[in-house]
């Protein structure tokens, strides 16, 4: 799960130690002041490109567990086209696969299957559909936050020193 990642970078915690899931020893933990769970969205179930859609928009990283009968995978998205008549209509999707050994995005066109969203043709299959969406929505870098601090602090003792010449 790539909320497990990200929380882990952000505040140092340790992923659920389960049979078959990566662990790590230490690390992580490079923004601890910010509270992951602030900037970490999802949505499970049903009816999941419009949330794609909606985090892709904010500027959000976007993640994609996609699932078939006894198998789980996560996605990167990058994008997802539809239909210009009808904006609720997806068409497809860009992604990458960290699994793949490939640096180029990959397109694939979206089915709709009852209230599912499937994949043609990942892994040469069609059966894999998007279950879930997790996004992690932008983290103010420190520097930044200092430098926009220092420009509040600087404009505010401006129009102080304005306002007392007056």
């Amino acid at each position: 799960m790539p909320g497990y990642g990200w929380d882990w970078w952000l505040n140092g915690t340790a992923p659920p130690a389960e049979v078959g899931w990566s662990q790590v020893d230490g690390g992580g933990n490079h923004w601890p002041e910010y509270d992951f769970h602030d900037y970490f969205h999802e949505f499970w179930g049903a009816g999941t490109m419009p949330y794609v859609d909606s985090y892709l928009h904010a500027g959000y990283g976007v993640t994609l567990a996609i699932y078939r009968p006894e198998q789980g995978h996560a996605l990167t998205a990058w994008g997802y086209e539809y239909d210009p008549s009808d904006s609720r209509y997806y068409t497809g999707v860009w992604v990458t696969d960290s699994d793949d050994d490939q640096t180029d995005l990959d397109y694939y066109s979206l089915r709709r299957g009852g209230d599912r969203w499937f994949l043609n043709g990942y892994g040469g299959e069609d059966d894999w559909h998007i279950g879930g969406v997790q996004a992690l929505g932008r983290i103010p870098e420190p520097g930044t936050l200092l430098l926009f601090g220092s420009a509040v602090a600087g404009f505010a003792a401006f129009r102080f020193r304005r306002k007392k010449r007056a």
